[in-house]
Formats: structure tokens, C-alpha cells, sequence
């Protein structure tokens, strides 16, 4: 009971600090005619996310509206034999919005083409492609955070939207993504509905899946979860009202996304036994989260939570790479105990970070000054990660990482009979804390 008492109270301490930061202005200014575009950029209208869906062969689709719609796809660009799609519709607390969600499961390798109403209006046809599952890359970001470079301003949030727009535009062009991973802090106020719709603004990204974490600056707001439908959630109360930690497969690799502004261990401990016991014949397993573990600023509040509690879990479940990003700067470290863990600079050029020390586990680290992707590549006996410049396509940085073939097990695990009735009712405190704080602060 100490220790529990002792993690209740380490939880609120941190859930009550947040940090100040200075706002420097994104070094690429939004174009005349896309600031001339700003209401399309800033409207509800037309904005719809794809998320991955459980494995290979299933997308998922989600629009928030203010009313409940309809969805349908076809093989044809002119939708000759469209098929109409159950359409799952929530009314939210919010009263004016309605969540409506779409799942297409068993899909086959190819171009599809979808088309769905938005107020009960039929925007138009769309494509998005299924990949061959045994030649695909998957690119890696973070740190969008529209609204970032100015203090939420307009001009910040054109500047920061024309940025990320930037970074999807050359992801679908040069490379052979499936889908984008996110690792946190799309938008940089939680509430803040215009910035998700800046983010989803970019036209190639209705075409393209986009697999998104919790970021500190998205954990006090069910706006995440209204906006992206994500696979195989975990259930039970969420810690933070931006939801709980998912996963899905993708050929041979399993994919584990944790909401880390959540500190309770044993939360994610429980999402990735189901993970690699839903998924045990995965050759590669890959966790994204926001904050690091080994982050290149250690001693940051959330960073250091990270480092004491999830390491052991990543060796014990035979993780092989850490996806991060939050504090803007791309750093690596060398394989430790078998994981290697790597932060992403930013996506949209909102916010350049550095810092003075280094710390010694660090093997590569890079200030960035323009918004910068990654692309992973996949073969039998590893995964290369290679760093691209958003604008000058320069590769920054290169690197692989092995399988650890021998750690592929399903570990047992016991979730204590205990846990699930106390915490439910800490999660439910904690979550209106946060929600109440980061709104009011």
C-alpha cells in the first residue's frame, strides 16, 4: 500500500507542474495564398483523419461533424459499385459535435477511393492505398504542435499548418510509406479546435493513415480520441482524458503507442502483454510514446518518470526501438540491454531546441533547423531508420537496428487484483485534475 501511495502522490505532484517556455516564430513564414486560405485551413469542414486499423488490412476512418453521416468506398475513381460503410456516430458532451467513425477490415493490397458526408454534405472522393504488407517503409514524426512558434496566434498556427503541410507533402511523394507515425503534440492547446483542423488540413493526408500518441500538450482534452480512432484501445479508465495506450500489426511488426503522460507502470505493462499476445509471431516490436526514456533532457519531471519505470518493461517484452520526440531535438542512443530509443526533432519547424550537456548514453544527437521525417525500412534481420529534411531533402542521419530475435517470448503477467478497482477511481480523480488545471491555468 506504501508504494501505491507513494506513486499516487509522485502522479499528482507532476500532473500539477508544467513548464514556461519561451515562443520563437517558425523561421518559414505561411505563403500569402495559404494564409489567404486561412478559413479553409481553420474550418470543421471537410477535416477527417485514417488511422491504421488492427493489422495490414483494415483502415479506420473518423470525421467530427455536427451531425451524424454517412461514409461509402469503391475500387473505381468514380465510385461506380461503392459500398456504404456502417458508420458508427457519437454525440459528445461537447453537444455541437458528433464523433462519426468508420472501420474497413480486409481490404486487399491497392487503391481504394472513399467518399463521405460532412454535415450531410458529400465531400469529394478521396484514394487511399493499401501497401503490399511484405515491401512497405512507415514514416516517423513529432512535434507538429500547431501553434507552437507564436503563442497560438493565427500567423503561428498558418506558419506551424504550412510547415507540417510541408513535411506530409514530401512524405507521400518520396517515399513509400503506409502510414505516418506520430509521436505526440500534434496541436499545442488541447482545446484548441482549430489547431486540429490545421493539422488535418493538408489534402495528401486524407489519403495516407496517421498513427498518433498522447502528448502533454493533448492529455487534457477528449479532442485526441474524437479525432483519431485508433485499434485495439486499452480498456479501462483512462489516466488522461486524451485517452489510453493502443496497438496494431503491420505485415510481421507490432506497433505499441503509450499515452506516457500516464505514469502508472503497471497501465502500460498490461497493454503490451496483450499486444505481443495478440501478435506473438511478430519478427520486429516498436513502441511510440512522447516522452523518452532516454531522453537527451533527462532531467525533466516527465522524461525522468519515463527512465525509472518503463525501461525494465521494454527489455522484459522484447522491444527493439523507442519512438519519441517532446523535447524537439533528434538524439539516439546505442542499443541498451537490446532497445534502442530515438527522439524526433519536429515536423513542422515550430520550435528548435538545444541544450548544453549531453548525456552519456546519447550515441547521436542533432539540432535541427528545419522540420525534418523519418523513414523505417524493414527486412528479415533488422530495421534502418534514415532522416530526411523536410525542405532540402538532406539525410541527416542513418542508422540500424538489430532484431533481438531471442527475446521474442510472451512473458506471463498477472495484473493484481487490487489494481483495477483503486486506480479506477485515482484515474478518474487524476483525469478531471489535469483537464481542470491545463484548461484553467
Amino acid at each position: 500500500m506504501k508504494k501505491s501511495a507513494k506513486i499516487i502522490s509522485l502522479t499528482l505532484i507532476l500532473t500539477l507542474i508544467f513548464s514556461f517556455s519561451a515562443f520563437a516564430k517558425n523561421p518559414v513564414s505561411a505563403p500569402e495564398d495559404f494564409v489567404n486560405n486561412s478559413q479553409s485551413v481553420f474550418s470543421d469542414t471537410g477535416k477527417i483523419s485514417l488511422t491504421p486499423g488492427t493489422d495490414s488490412s483494415s483502415v479506420n476512418f473518423s470525421w467530427v461533424s455536427h451531425s451524424f453521416d454517412s461514409f461509402r468506398y469503391s475500387a473505381f475513381a468514380d465510385m461506380s459499385d461503392a459500398v456504404n460503410a456502417d458508420v458508427v456516430s457519437v454525440r459528445t458532451p461537447l453537444i455541437a459535435y458528433v464523433v462519426n467513425r468508420v472501420s474497413l477490415n480486409g481490404l486487399k493490397e491497392g487503391t481504394y477511393y472513399y467518399e463521405y458526408t460532412f454535415d450531410g454534405k458529400t465531400q469529394k472522393a478521396r484514394p487511399f492505398t493499401v501497401k503490399d504488407d511484405k515491401d512497405f517503409e512507415v514514416a516517423f514524426v513529432s512535434d507538429a504542435q500547431i501553434g507552437r512558434s507564436g503563442d497560438n496566434s493565427e500567423e503561428a498556427m498558418l506558419d506551424d499548418a504550412y510547415g507540417w503541410e510541408r513535411t506530409v507533402n514530401s512524405i507521400t511523394e518520396k517515399t513509400n510509406s503506409a502510414f505516418i507515425l506520430s509521436a505526440g503534440d500534434q496541436v499545442n492547446v488541447a482545446v484548441n479546435k482549430k489547431q486540429y483542423n490545421a493539422f488535418l488540413n493538408p489534402e495528401k493526408l486524407k489519403s495516407i493513415p496517421i498513427a498518433a500518441a498522447v502528448g502533454n500538450h493533448e492529455m487534457y482534452s477528449q479532442f485526441f480520441p474524437y479525432h483519431f480512432y485508433n485499434p485495439n484501445i486499452t480498456d479501462g479508465d483512462a489516466l488522461t482524458f486524451g485517452g489510453n495506450d493502443y496497438y496494431f500489426s503491420y505485415s510481421d511488426v507490432l506497433f505499441i503507442v503509450l499515452n506516457t503522460n500516464n505514469f502508472l507502470k503497471e497501465d502500460h505493462e498490461y497493454t503490451l502483454n496483450r499486444a505481443v499476445s495478440a501478435y506473438p509471431n511478430a519478427t520486429a516490436r516498436i513502441v511510440m510514446m512522447h516522452q523518452s526514456a532516454y531522453s537527451i533532457q533527462p532531467d525533466a519531471f516527465d522524461n525522468k518518470a519515463n527512465y525509472i519505470s518503463l525501461p525494465s518493461l521494454f527489455e522484459k517484452y522484447g522491444i527493439d526501438l523507442v519512438l519519441s520526440g517532446h523535447d524537439h531535438i533528434h538524439a539516439r542512443t546505442a542499443p541498451i540491454n537490446g532497445v534502442t530509443y530515438f527522439e524526433s526533432g519536429n515536423a513542422s519547424g515550430c520550435n528548435y531546441c538545444h541544450v548544453d550537456e549531453i548525456p552519456d548514453y546519447i550515441e547521436n544527437y542533432l539540432f535541427m533547423e528545419e522540420p525534418t521525417y523519418s523513414v523505417l525500412s524493414f527486412d528479415d534481420e533488422k530495421i534502418t531508420v534514415t532522416t530526411y529534411g523536410t525542405d532540402t531533402d538532406t539525410v541527416y542521419d542513418t542508422f540500424t537496428v538489430i532484431k533481438n530475435t531471442e527475446n521474442k517470448t510472451v512473458p506471463e503477467y498477472e495484473q493484481s487484483v487490487f489494481y483495477a478497482p483503486f486506480f479506477s477511481f485515482v484515474k478518474r480523480l487524476l483525469a478531471f485534475i489535469n483537464t481542470f488545471f491545463h484548461i484553467f491555468k
